[in-house]
């Protein structure tokens, strides 16, 4: 059994800046999927109602670095520095996308909640939240907005919305990630995923060949 990410020093210490602010941190996703599954993470993506200059401006002072990236996507970079290394995580705000086709929202609106966010999100088993406070051994309860845990417990891979169509439409890069997880978690896809994968087959054309590439070597290399 993989020990827990949550119990990482300096996430523990990044945690407790947000808590001493009074601001909520979540873990979300692939983090908090595989802690799940005993399985270990390659990063760590955290979420929140907080805007980025807000995040800027709580991270000042503490020993957290806090780098806006993509501001217009709520997308700030924190980084912390202790005795084990450098660590970097991921931040975003809560949000709802807007897309036109390809890979990138075209337009996005910040957001309170994760029941709100994790509609934007691709598969139910990546939209799980595991708050995160002072105490890495504090009951923290996953928020499951779209039944994530049960398809977990299953094995099912499944869209954040009954209708897969929802999802792919928006985003073609979604049906490679899909035969990706597949692969990487050995989980049997539903029959609508693969209705709607093949029936929006044709935007694959439009994302970037760099985007094809990195889905497809982690494929070949689950």
């Amino acid at each position: 059994m993989t020990a827990s990410p949550f119990h990482a020093p300096w996430l523990c210490r990044l945690a407790r800046v947000f808590s001493d602010g009074q601001t909520p941190l979540y873990a979300v996703g692939g983090v908090v999927r595989n802690a799940l599954m005993g399985l270990p993470a390659s990063d760590v993506d955290i979420c929140g109602p907080a805007r980025p200059e807000a995040v800027v401006q709580l991270c000042a002072g503490t020993a957290v670095t806090a780098r806006l990236r993509a501001a217009h996507f709520g997308t700030v970079e924190l980084h912390l520095a202790d005795a084990d290394g450098h660590h970097m995580a991921e931040y975003t705000t809560f949000r709802v996308d807007s897309y036109r086709g390809g890979h990138q929202p075209f337009a996005v609106r910040f957001a309170d909640t994760p029941q709100v966010d994790a509609l934007r999100r691709d598969f139910s088993v990546n939209a799980l939240y595991r708050p995160l406070g002072d105490d890495p051994d504090a009951l923290a309860e996953v928020i499951d907005p779209t039944g994530g845990l049960i398809h977990l417990r299953q094995k099912v891979l499944h869209t954040v919305t009954p209708d897969p169509d929802l999802v792919f439409q928006d985003d073609g890069l979604r049906i490679l990630r899909a035969a990706r997880f597949q692969a990487e978690l050995d989980f049997t896809p539903t029959e609508a995923l693969l209705a709607s994968a093949r029936k929006h087959a044709n935007l694959l054309t439009e994302i970037a060949m760099e985007r094809h590439r990195n889905e497809l070597t982690r494929l070949l290399t689950s």
